[in-house]
């Protein structure tokens, strides 16, 4: 159980701690750490080499929701987004202190659609573009958790 990373050069593996099991997206933080979405939560490397695990605690209020994290983005303010297999969508500020939950709420046709999210991109307003398997485009406004589809370029 091994996370591929570069530092610029040659790739090299990194032990997982905790069974990292499959790994499905990662990205950097911008001072020399690397978060890691997993098949069972989601894992940081900070520059120095100390792992902190991050396993789903869907019961706690602020714990991570979800145990298939299959997409990261890190937004401007360098705080977390992550989406999950089961269509959630979390966020984990810089603070890092607890998760925010966005999802499908059948009652709210300004939820999340349901369904997993496979594209997260920043938006130049700071909202979070998704996009799912499904072909659907949208807008999430991170301030009020609102969601706007967006048409379909295709």
């Amino acid at each position: 159980e091994h996370a591929a990373a570069t530092d610029g050069a040659a790739p090299q593996a990194l032990p997982v701690p905790g069974g990292g099991g499959v790994c499905y997206s990662s990205v950097t933080d911008g001072e020399g750490g690397l978060w890691l979405a997993c098949n069972n939560g989601l894992r940081y490397r900070d520059a120095a080499g100390r792992w902190s695990l991050f396993p789903p605690q869907p019961q706690l209020r602020g714990g991570l929701p979800e145990g298939r994290i299959i997409g990261l983005l890190r937004d401007r303010e360098g705080g977390l987004w992550l989406s999950s297999n089961s269509g959630r969508l979390a966020y984990l500020p810089p603070d890092w202190r607890a998760f925010s939950l966005f999802r499908h709420l059948p009652d709210d046709p300004r939820s999340l659609p349901f369904g997993a999210f496979t594209a997260l991109c920043k938006g130049s307003d700071h909202s979070v573009l998704l996009g799912n398997a499904q072909g659907w485009i949208g807008r999430l406004d991170p301030a009020t958790g609102s969601v706007q589809s967006l048409p379909s370029p295709l």
